[in-house]
């Protein structure tokens, strides 16, 4: 552990909870009904982009990007919509003029985007867009910041078409920012470092914790690739125990920490009791269910509701295959899998897999040649973080025991190898 990181932390560490202690290991996976899974299915899904434009000065950024985050937050309790995390929203600055540009990349979800302005008052106009048809727009206005939060919320939820009804009621009177200089604070976090530089933003969201005991969102920047960042998941979910995300995080954050087992699944529960739209804790569930428990429908809610993300993809080929899908529906979402994520190398060994089942072997030899393109003559980053995000191919590789270029040249070599003799058998 780094230094810096231990002196944050200051040696102390919150005990793991245990949220469902009269439940056994199956009954704490196996909690979602046939009902439950075909209203999800219909939940429409939403992108909160930054609430800032691209002339915006830096004071109205940081704000617009705080506030757009404290909101995803909030819609996340929204019973009957599905709400997209930080990770997977765009960080662009956008005018209203050039929304319906963005918004017609997501055919599938419908877009919010937003303008931060504080007057005499605070103000934000809201832009809902449904692909490139304009669903509505608000101009809400209060006279103090929190009164601003909330009526935001309630303008967006009506727009989206949602009842408003959150699953939990006060969900929305509990979590919020101290402030908005605190939020602002936030939105600098975002804004300050790139996305994957988890390492050197982790300490300075620790910080902003630290400096507002009161505040829980700058859990969401604390990376969770670190194994300290299980501390301040933890301590988010003290501040603020009806956050959705900050549940995923703690879940992710388990498996960064060694732990896979019902610990780390009631994270993953909690999060869907907290917001059952939210699709990576659906897609995560079986990672560390009991091994009896029925978890297909998770892994295809999260498919659907994370259109576009080849680790939904591959989640959802792997169950398939353990509930005894047909070659011809698992190839074809194999092929999927690799269109929209060419970069992801599980996407590959999925259809790599199938045909070798299949004794297939010149077709999935191709996949191997393809699969080789992301390792040589150069390796690709994006190969290699994809590949981290499994925990234990992550501490293989940490270990020096998984070499991601010679498993695929031996791979090849295999296959190769069984061409040929299947050649001169013929």
């Amino acid at each position: 552990m780094l230094n810096w990181l231990k002196t944050l932390l200051g040696g102390s560490s919150h005990p793991i909870p245990a949220y469902y202690p009269e439940l056994s290991d199956r009954e704490l996976a196996e909690f979602m009904t046939e009902d439950d899974f075909q209203r999800i299915q219909k939940f429409r899904c939403v992108y909160i982009f930054p609430f800032a434009g691209p002339n915006d000065d830096r004071e109205q950024v940081l704000m617009g990007v705080g506030l757009s985050h404290q909101i995803i937050r909030n819609l996340m309790l929204l019973s009957d919509v599905s709400i997209h995390g930080p990770e997977d929203t765009p960080l662009v600055a956008v005018d209203f003029e050039n929304a319906s540009e963005i918004a017609a990349g997501f055919t599938d979800e419908m877009c919010v985007f937003g303008r931060f302005r504080r007057t005499s008052r605070w103000e934000l106009d809201v832009l809902v867009m449904d692909g490139e048809t304009t669903v509505g727009q608000d101009q809400v206005v209060a006279g103090e910041f929190q009164e601003l939060l909330i009526a935001a919320c309630q303008a967006i939820a009506r727009r989206l078409g949602s009842s408003g009804q959150l699953t939990h009621q006060n969900g929305w009177n509990v979590g919020q920012p101290p402030n908005a200089a605190a939020l602002a604070k936030y939105g600098d976090l975002v804004v300050s470092f790139d996305r994957m530089d988890g390492k050197h933003r982790t300490p300075h969201a620790i910080e902003l914790m630290k400096t507002e005991p009161q505040f829980a969102l700058p859990a969401w920047q604390c990376d969770d690739d670190l194994k300290i960042s299980l501390h301040w998941h933890l301590e988010g979910l003290l501040r603020d125990p009806l956050n959705a995300q900050t549940c995923f995080l703690a879940f992710c954050s388990m498996g960064t920490n060694g732990i896979a087992d019902r610990r780390a699944m009631q994270f993953c529960r909690k999060a869907i009791g907290i917001s059952p739209g939210h699709g990576k804790a659906h897609m995560c569930a079986p990672h560390t269910a009991h091994p009896q428990a029925y978890m297909l429908r998770h892994s295809k809610l999260g498919y659907q509701l994370l259109k576009g993300n080849s680790f939904a993809v591959n989640n959802y080929i792997h169950n398939l295959v353990r509930y005894g899908a047909p070659p011809d529906q698992l190839l074809e979402i194999a092929e999927e899998g690799i269109a929209i994520g060419p970069h992801n190398p599980g996407s590959y060994h999925q259809m790599i897999d199938i045909f070798w089942q299949l004794k297939q072997y010149k077709p999935a030899l191709n996949v191997a040649y393809q699969l080789r393109n992301l390792f040589e003559p150069e390796i690709n980053p994006r190969a290699i973080y994809c590949l981290r995000q499994t925990p234990e191919l992550a501490r293989r590789m940490d270990a020096g025991t998984y070499d991601p270029v010679q498993e695929t040249r031996d791979l090849i070599r295999q296959l190769e190898q069984m061409v040929g003799s299947t050649s001169d058998g013929e």
